[in-house]
């Protein structure tokens, strides 16, 4: 199922957004060694949540998504159907696929969603186009140039979004980075064949989460309208 992921990682999110399953910490200290770990906007723990969901910044406060849709298929690049395990797409990879659509890297606008495509949705239904091994995705360097674009949303057809980090001490950093720092969506498990079958890489994309208090993402459909 599609899923919406949006920011309960630390610190520097909107205020209208909420959670992942990963989150990191800033301890601050408060005298006689103590400390609280503190969210963004300055929530505790405590105040954050409780056991029935989110208090602040559940979804239940995102709005309608309406807004430029590009779609990158990184997988139609590299003539493949799906990438192969582990595999981080780069900045280079990005750049070529766009030009194969005939997209120019400068009409990209802030606001715009992202859309990459690994191709592994391919292995939900078809066992022969399932990879094993870390999951294929972006890595930093692609999340700082979507920073960069000031992009309103990052998506993708895989359930992270971005590859297995080389430093295994690392937690979902490109999560961190795009989700937390700078308030970025992430969308997961998305299909993208019929826009690629239709040569659709720009489109008028929509998608509306479903407002359930406290949770800290939603399903949903997206649609993309050409």
């Amino acid at each position: 199922m599609t899923r919406l992921t949006i920011a309960l990682l630390v610190l520097s999110i909107p205020e209208a957004a909420a959670g992942h399953a990963t989150s990191t910490t800033k301890d601050v200290p408060l005298g006689l060694g103590r400390s609280y770990t503190v969210f963004y906007n300055g929530f505790t723990l405590d105040e954050l949540r409780d056991p029935y969901g989110l208090k602040q910044l559940g979804v239940e406060h995102v709005k309608p998504i309406v807004t430029r849709g590009v779609l990158v298929d990184v997988a139609g690049l590299k003539g493949v159907e799906v990438l192969p395990a582990g595999y981080e797409v780069t900045v280079a990879d990005v750049r070529a696929a766009l030009e194969r659509e005939g997209i120019a890297e400068g009409s990209i606008q802030p606001g715009d969603a992202i859309f990459v495509n690994y191709g592994t949705s391919k292995g939900w239904t078809d066992p022969k186009h399932r990879v094993a091994g870390p999951p294929s995705g972006i890595g930093m360097e692609v999340a700082r140039w979507i920073v960069e674009k000031q992009a309103a949303m990052i998506g993708s057809d895989a359930g992270g979004t971005e590859v297995a980090p080389k430093d295994t001490a690392l937690s979902f950093p490109v999560h961190q980075e795009l989700i937390t720092r700078n308030g970025i969506f992430n969308m997961e498990n998305m299909t993208f064949e019929e826009l690629i079958g239709d040569g659709a890489y720009e489109f008028l994309f929509v998608f509306a989460p479903i407002r359930f208090k406290g949770a800290t993402g939603s399903p949903g459909r997206p649609l993309a309208i050409r």
